[in-house]
């Protein structure tokens, strides 16, 4: 892991394989906790018809359906955050940190562990994306957000 410092937020960077990277953001988002969200920008906004969609994805995508519905068994959930300057949509789990402390004295085993946890569910649902779209332009549209 390598953790790249920023002025809202701490990006901790995974090394999957060779060049390919997943990275986690992590900031502040009440008191006592942070947020790890794994951004997928404005991918899942091609959800215009979920009663149509829904059904196909949950038959191609079971991971993918369960994190959109936030029925993950480990507290994954959809996520959306809205700056002034930014926008971020993804799935994001919440961990307990120590209280009044900036972001980069939080990060610790068990952070790390939620942050590779969140790099591997990610990681499911990019390979049942890729291997079993449930349209065909949700893989080109992958191609390009993973490239």
């Amino acid at each position: 892991m390598t953790f790249c410092v920023r002025k809202e937020c701490i990006e901790i960077i995974t090394k999957v394989q060779p060049a390919v990277y997943v990275i986690i953001c992590m900031f502040h988002s009440a008191e006592g906790k942070a947020t790890l969200l794994a951004n997928w920008d404005h991918y899942f906004d091609k959800l215009k018809n979920p009663q149509v969609q829904m059904p196909q994805l949950k038959k191609c995508c079971p991971t993918v359906y369960t994190m959109l519905n936030s029925d993950d068994p480990d507290g994954v959930r959809e996520y959306q955050v809205f700056t002034k300057n930014s926008f971020a949509h993804g799935f994001a789990l919440e961990v307990s940190v120590p209280k009044g402390q900036p972001l980069l004295r939080c990060i610790s085993k068990e952070v790390c562990n939620a942050a590779l946890l969140l790099v591997n569910k990610n990681l499911k649902m990019y390979t049942e994306l890729q291997k079993n779209p449930p349209f065909p332009a949700w893989k080109t549209d992958l191609d390009e957000l993973w490239n």
